[in-house]
């Protein structure tokens, strides 16, 4: 039986990944660790082969947030809680995230682009069509509907550090996380 810690208790994603071990017919065991708490810092993490981590502050443009809190949440917490994980023993660690955390690729990509470039490295071809466009035009400001079809975009800036972390470009990623190497 494999043991699974999903961190941030409560969270949809970590409630849904529970629910649907369960019915695995025995062949997990998952507990949940809530980690507003401190006390988490001093929990054993040596019984659990994985750890899911999902806690995080999500939907950052929806909330006037402190950029502190926001990334030692997003951030501090889970570099913090897999360096704990390891020295457990904990064989993996899982870490959902955004892009919003470890910011662009050095092109800026759109949605519609994303799409073409991944059903592209499935070998699908894809008709994008901008018909619907006035309706869609005349839905936006609602907060759900932005989320889907929006505009918003990630400051560059992000992207920026000592050392370049974009060691593929944006074709070559799709085609590595999509298992098409071919070119």
């Amino acid at each position: 039986m494999k043991k699974i810690l999903i961190t941030g208790a409560n969270s949809y994603i970590g409630q849904s990944l529970e629910n649907w071990l369960e019915k695995s017919q025995g062949d997990y065991q998952v507990d949940t660790l809530d980690m507003i708490n401190p006390a988490w810092k001093e929990y054993d993490f040596s019984p659990y082969n994985s750890i899911f981590h999902v806690a995080a502050i999500v939907h950052k443009n929806e909330k006037n947030l402190n950029q502190d809190l926001y990334d030692k949440v997003n951030r501090d917490l889970p570099i913090e809680l897999a360096t704990l994980a390891k020295k457990a023993g904990v064989a993996q660690f899982f870490f959902l995230s955004s892009m919003s955390v470890y910011g662009n690729n050095e092109e800026v990509i759109t949605t519609s682009t994303l799409v073409k470039t991944i059903r592209q490295a499935n070998g699908k071809k894809t008709l994008l069509t901008s018909i619907f466009n006035p309706i869609l035009n005349q839905l936006t400001g609602i907060g759900q509907f932005n989320k889907l079809f929006g505009n918003l975009v990630y400051d560059q800036g992000l992207s920026q550090e000592a050392f370049d972390y974009n060691v593929v470009n944006f074709e070559e990623s799709i085609r590595k996380s999509e298992g098409s190497e071919e070119k």
